[in-house]
């Protein structure tokens, strides 16, 4: 029968017990190195990569819609327009009658509803007399033309302005300037010349008026015209033979065009 109580078997209980010990830790260690660690989800910091190339289609489709047909250059107006009357003293000159000189006096009162439309109602008075043409063609000849003076024009015209913008002077100072078109219709007055001193006579007439202004202070301008008129005009003889009757005169109706250059300045108020 073994002894339990001796030194040796105590002794060897120990070694045992230590051996069993190191090999259950042993196997404990290399079972936790041979399972993955849980995975867990952090929330990550870095910024997302950005790409070079730019998706336009996406663009459109955030920022555009299918209504947006429609496009302004947007400028801010030093000189504004809108809302104001304005004011238009002018004189200038007939450029295109080879048979009458003579100056055009102009005035016109207008109003802007905008800065794209506005209305004008004009009064042109022309001081017009025979041109050095006309003179020396009858001094040469003995024979005077068959022509029409222009005596005056009164006209109301529908204004567009298309065109404002600024431009370098000398690069010195920065003007700002307008383009207008006006499309007039009114009534011309003209005188038929004759031996006999001439027949005043006035028509319908229709036109079209190029307007430049140039800005100097928000309420004044100087204003340039290119003004151009058409209305049918009686023609008649300048001289008929002796005793012959009036009617023989008459040289029937034409339509002519009087085109004058005006400039002078413009009040807005």
């Amino acid at each position: 029968m073994k002894n339990f109580n001796s030194l040796s078997y105590k002794r060897n209980l120990i070694i045992t017990i230590f051996i069993i010990a190191n090999l259950f830790f042993k196997s404990l260690i290399g079972l936790c190195a041979d399972t993955p660690p849980s995975e867990v989800l952090v929330p990550s910091t870095a910024e997302p990569e950005i790409s070079d190339k730019l998706n336009v289609d996406q663009l459109e489709k955030k920022y555009w819609s299918s209504k947006d047909d429609y496009f302004t250059v947007v400028q801010n107006r030093s000189y504004t327009k809108e809302k104001r009357f304005f004011l238009s003293l002018q004189s200038g000159k007939l450029i295109n009658d080879g048979f009458s000189e003579g100056t055009p006096n102009a005035v016109s009162l207008g109003y802007f509803f905008n800065e794209r439309w506005g209305i004008e109602f004009d009064n042109v008075k022309f001081n017009t007399k025979d041109s050095s043409v006309t003179k020396g063609f009858e001094g040469f000849s003995g024979v005077h033309p068959d022509f029409n003076r222009p005596r005056g024009t009164t006209d109301v015209g529908l204004t567009f302005v298309p065109v404002y913008a600024k431009v370098s002077l000398l690069e010195k100072k920065i003007m700002y300037l307008d383009l207008a078109f006006t499309l007039c219709f009114g009534k011309t007055d003209y005188q038929i010349a004759t031996e006999n001193g001439g027949i005043n006579k006035s028509t319908n007439n229709y036109g079209i008026t190029v307007t430049q202004n140039w800005f100097l202070t928000n309420n004044f301008a100087f204003r340039f015209d290119l003004r151009n008129k058409w209305a049918s005009q009686n023609q008649m003889k300048f001289r008929i033979q002796s005793g012959a009757s009036e009617s023989t005169r008459n040289l029937g109706s034409s339509t002519l065009l009087d085109t004058t250059w005006q400039f002078g300045l413009t009040y807005f108020h």
